[in-house]
């Protein structure tokens, strides 16, 4: 599964970028130092799959027994034998049981009637015979299995991934809530966001699978990200009416005055439209200031709570990807050029 590998590299590099970042005394000193333990956290979980984690993987797949047995296929004559159903398997489409073990740990019992004593309900014999079959085949392959995971190291492997897990999780729920107030600590919780996907291509992708739960990173963050920027840009971002993001500026006052007029239910369709027009040429258009970081955060807050009905829908998920890369590249200008982020 090279769980270490494919991301080492990426989030090295990430890290890297963190550490780069100026220790301010200021604001947002405590979010940079948590973005940091964040960045470095998940690359030590990288190389502990990466030393120990995909080895021992290795080894449980190369001695665990992968094949079901054939006790717990169908068999001829089961249909009219065991009241259930069997679905399909991973197995070449082959119906089996392993849905439906613990429903065949119980009794099968079985009608008769009895001049005596009426009708009545008895134990099956020969549908308990076969299921007890079943559930033995099942017990003994999974136990095979389990005692491969233990040998192997995968479980203890998986057990101290579980703890790493959770640090992290603990890491990003600080990250998420706690408010940036410059370019730096956006450009922090950007890089946590990347660090989040294996590869930076796949962020985008992540995003429209999460978004609308706002559950997990890099969806979160990068909402938070946009929640930062709105609520700093009366402090510090200048809102021209001409210069180098006077197209996004002018797109993010089309879209306040499309918004404004949704309330009308005879154009709304119409409306939407217009305003999915508005946001496909905003997230084309890269942000050069941070002007424009904050035309594109407005609008993502403004349609997750106002304009849209499905909030993980494409042209949002794509903003939100494009406000992270454009802090990124932003900062990354700054840092080129010397100015202080």
């Amino acid at each position: 599964m090279n769980r270490g590998q494919e991301g080492f590299s990426h989030r090295a590099a990430l890290k890297d970028l963190a550490d780069a970042l100026p220790d301010a005394s200021g604001a947002d000193a405590d979010l940079i130092a948590l973005c940091r333990q964040y960045l470095g956290l998940y690359v030590e979980r990288d190389r502990f799959w990466a030393e120990i984690g995909d080895p021992a993987d290795l080894r449980y797949h190369e001695t665990y027994p992968s094949n079901p047995p054939e006790e717990i296929f169908v068999k001829g004559g089961d249909y009219t034998l065991l009241p259930i159903h069997p679905t399909n398997s991973p197995w070449k489409g082959r119906l089996w049981y392993g849905d439906d073990i613990e429903r065949l740990r119980q009794p099968i019992m079985q009608m008769v009637l009895s001049p005596r004593h009426g009708a009545g309900r008895i134990p099956d014999a020969r549908a308990n015979a076969r299921a007890k079959a079943i559930v033995e085949a099942w017990d003994c392959w999974t136990a095979a299995r389990e005692e491969a995971r233990v040998q192997s190291g995968l479980a203890d492997a998986e057990e101290q991934d579980s703890i790493l897990f959770h640090q992290l999780e603990a890491l990003f729920d600080r990250i998420a809530t706690s408010h940036a107030t410059t370019l730096a600590g956006c450009l922090a919780k950007a890089l946590c966001a990347q660090c989040a996907s294996a590869h930076p291509e796949s962020l985008e992708t992540e995003l429209s699978e999460r978004l609308h739960t706002e559950e997990g990173s890099p969806a979160a963050l990068s909402l938070s990200i946009a929640r930062d920027l709105v609520a700093s840009a009366p402090g510090i971002v200048p809102v021209p009416n001409s210069g180098a993001d006077a197209e996004l500026i002018r797109l993010g006052k089309e879209f306040d005055a499309l918004i404004a007029q949704l309330d009308d239910p005879a154009t709304e369709d119409e409306l939407y439209d217009e305003v999915e027009k508005v946001q496909f040429a905003m997230h084309r258009i890269p942000a050069k200031t941070l002007a424009g970081l904050a035309v594109k955060a407005h609008v993502i807050q403004t349609e997750r709570l106002v304009a849209s009905p499905d909030p993980g829908q494409p042209l949002l998920t794509n903003i939100v990807a494009h406000l992270v890369a454009d802090v990124l590249r932003l900062a990354g200008q700054s840092k080129s050029s010397g100015k202080a982020l």
